[in-house]
């Protein structure tokens, strides 16, 4: 009662702190259930990693957080993608054990000495090159029909507001419209958006 400015001072900053700290709860609550649906996906989609992820939690958590962090940036997307468009998900989770593959045949190739299973396991790049080539243009199908519907959505958007403004400009329409806006800022009712 004696210093009422510095009773409101301290009350602002402890509010500006307890504010602070339920926004932080927040955050980090959402940061939990993400990461959980997160690895809920992973063990789904990616068992091993899944699994080199739980087995690393127990035994190291700084090594844990850097890990997931890489296995978040690999598969990221992919996780997005399934939640919005799961035929795209698929495709891309494909695409990225076809990419696992050839690198492993690749390291095979550069490191074995017989011709024969040179010519093996050349061929069998061969055929991991093809059915990647094929994931590729399905993405790109997939990205074009995204595309189209996108495009016809906003055409129809067009035609209507087209529309509108055809409607807007019509004498009767546009003498209706004023004598409305008279009446509401008469009687301060809002009715038309003349904004």
């Amino acid at each position: 009662k004696k210093e009422p400015e510095k009773f409101r001072e301290e009350l602002r900053r402890h509010a500006r702190e307890e504010f602070g700290r339920v926004v932080r709860e927040r955050i980090q609550k959402w940061q939990a259930e993400r990461r959980a649906r997160f690895l809920e996906w992973l063990a789904k989609n990616a068992p091993d990693e899944a699994d080199e992820l739980a087995k690393l939690k127990e035994r190291s958590p700084d090594l844990y957080g850097r890990k997931y962090e890489l296995v978040s940036k690999k598969y990221g997307r992919i996780y997005n993608e399934s939640r919005r468009n799961p035929e795209l998900a698929e495709v891309l989770l494909e695409d990225l054990r076809l990419q696992k593959k050839r690198d492993q045949l690749l390291g095979k190739i550069h490191a074995t000495k017989s011709r024969r299973e040179k010519g093996a396991l050349t061929k069998e790049l061969e055929e991991v090159i093809s059915d990647r080539y094929d994931l590729i243009v399905t993405r790109k199908q997939i990205a074009y029909e995204w595309l189209l519907k996108r495009l016809e959505e906003l055409q129809n958007r067009i035609k209507e507001s087209r529309a509108e403004i055809r409607r807007a400009r019509d004498a009767d329409v546009k003498a209706e419209n004023i004598d409305k806006r008279k009446q509401d800022l008469l009687t301060e009712k809002k009715r038309f958006n003349w904004d």
